[in-house]
């Protein structure tokens, strides 16, 4: 099912869509729309903090195009918002399966694996982005938080 409206995928048991109040209807919607339409549309839900609609188009765009990088990225950091770290770990480790040098991929990863009190892990993200660029100011301010952390 999904709604007729906003296109969000919805579960088979839902009549009216929770984001938009549209009916539910059976057919897939059509991705008539080009994906870049699909990821500006997300870009601008996203914007406007609308994480249902944003997450809908991201997921319109990787039914048409699996390799688009930021798709996966900003579906990444919207898990990681909403807290959903598994979610999260899944689409920004193929994010940065397909660039391995966008650093913002990797910060976020540095971010779940914190929240995941796995820090060895977060301390080699962060590395890996001074590797790149050696002074980004978000890596080298949260290795030294991790290292004061770990010392404690």
């Amino acid at each position: 099912m999904f709604c007729a409206g906003c296109h969000l995928k919805l579960p088979n048991n839902l009549r009216f869509c929770p984001n938009c109040g549209q009916l539910a209807s059976q057919p897939m919607p059509n991705f008539s729309v080009s994906w870049p339409t699909l990821y500006n549309r997300g870009c601008e839900s996203f914007k406007k903090e609308n994480n249902i609609k944003a997450k809908a188009y991201f997921s319109q765009v990787l039914e048409l195009n699996s390799s688009h990088q930021l798709s996966w990225y900003n579906l990444g950091t919207i898990f990681l918002k909403e807290n959903d770290i598994s979610q999260a770990l899944i689409h920004l480790a193929m994010s940065k399966q397909l660039n391995a040098y966008h650093i913002p991929t990797q910060l976020n990863l540095a971010a779940c694996y914190i929240k995941q009190n796995k820090l060895m892990l977060a301390i080699t993200e962060l590395r890996n982005i001074l590797k790149i660029e050696p002074d980004n100011s978000q890596a080298l301010s949260a290795l030294a938080t991790l290292k004061k952390r770990k010392k404690a």
